[in-house]
């Protein structure tokens, strides 16, 4: 990889902190948000000269590529040393590495991996210490991918969705920072109540322990359950956030009376759970449980408490959502590539390795 790719690398993570920034205060602006933010924006930009807004412009660019590389080791603390960095946190969220060795060596053994040579045998450890294993297994992957009729064409190949699915992590990562930024500024700007900054991550903690002890607990012996997998919690969190941003918002209430907001929000959520994947009756259930709160909720919390919560904050939390989301599938998928590349190039690799030893 040249220095020029280095530098882009390194560099889109850290730029990707004020263009999220930019887009959560352009979201909140258009969900009715004061315009207090905006504003004090739009002074900082419109209170300096030509030369001093060109100048800060060329810093933000510049400083990009150092914020990107700050990111990229927390990113990579994260993956290799972190306290969950082997057994993961909400997959796909941080995977794990001893799951990303297991995906990858599928039915490959240790004895398989080590060539029967007793060299090998010390180099690679026991699957449990994540970074060893990690360490041995790239070697003979980098191995099995020259030995390729065509290593000319497929380790470059592999090198890419490398790049790129630690580019997506990073990037992710970087989308967060982005985030945090826009809720300090905007507390920072009086317009968050305290009970505002609460009840997204009230509701994003709920939600989130409860799909994952349901995606965690085994199924009956001899009995497949389709469930909801943890993969979806994002997508399953964004769609439970709209729905009662549409049907318990006043400024919607505004624009349709109710109930037709919450109908609204019902046909919705039943179109979704047709097409969404996992259990049609997990799913189902949520739909019904949602229903259930926004009906008790409208009808036991006053008027008052809704006009409290930062209905903005609400709807961008959203937009952040649906961004991660799209960041966190898309790096799985890439994984997923190079999960199967590896596993096929190292199988035929070491079944190629065990013939010609049996045959010498």
């Amino acid at each position: 990889m040249t220095s020029d790719s280095n530098l882009l690398r390194w560099g889109i993570p850290g730029w990707t902190v004020p263009l999220s920034f930019v887009i959560f205060l352009a979201l909140d602006s258009l969900s009715g948000g004061a315009p207090a933010m905006p504003r004090a924006v739009a002074d900082a930009l419109t209170g300096s000269s030509v030369s001093e807004a060109a100048l800060s412009a060329l810093l933000v660019t510049a400083a990009g590529v150092p914020l990107g590389y700050l990111i990229y080791q927390v990113y990579f603390y994260i993956r290799w040393n972190s306290p969950v960095a082997c057994e993961g946190f909400l997959p796909p969220l941080v995977v794990g590495r001893k799951k990303d060795l297991l995906d990858t060596v599928k039915d490959i053994t240790p004895e398989d991996l080590a060539q029967s040579d007793q060299w090998r045998k010390t180099l690679l450890p026991d699957f449990d210490d994540h970074r060893a294993a990690w360490h041995y297994l790239a070697r003979v992957v980098m191995d099995s991918l020259l030995a390729t009729g065509v290593p000319q064409s497929v380790y470059p190949r592999h090198e890419y969705l490398m790049s790129m699915m630690h580019s997506l992590g990073a990037s992710f990562l970087g989308l967060c920072v982005g985030f945090a930024a826009y809720v300090v500024f905007k507390w920072r700007q009086h317009e968050i109540p305290f009970a505002s900054m609460l009840f997204p991550a009230l509701f994003a903690l709920i939600v989130i322990v409860i799909l994952h002890i349901e995606s965690t607990r085994p199924a009956k012996e001899g009995i497949r359950i389709a469930r909801v997998h943890i993969h979806d919690t994002g997508e399953l969190f964004l769609a439970a956030l709209l729905f009662l941003f549409v049907s318990l918002n006043p400024v919607v209430a505004i624009l349709l009376p109710y109930p037709w907001p919450l109908i609204f929000a019902i046909a919705c959520g039943l179109l979704w759970v047709n097409f969404a994947r996992g259990s049609k009756r997990a799913l189902g259930v949520l739909l019904g449980a949602l229903t259930v709160a926004a009906i008790l909720v409208k009808l036991l919390v006053p008027e008052a408490f809704f006009h409290l919560l930062s209905w903005q904050l609400i709807f961008t939390t959203i937009g952040f959502l649906a961004l991660a989301v799209a960041f966190v599938e898309n790096r799985q998928n890439v994984r997923d590539q190079i999960v199967t590349m590896e596993y096929y190039y190292l199988k035929q690799y070491l079944t190629a390795q065990a013939g010609r030893k049996a045959a010498a």
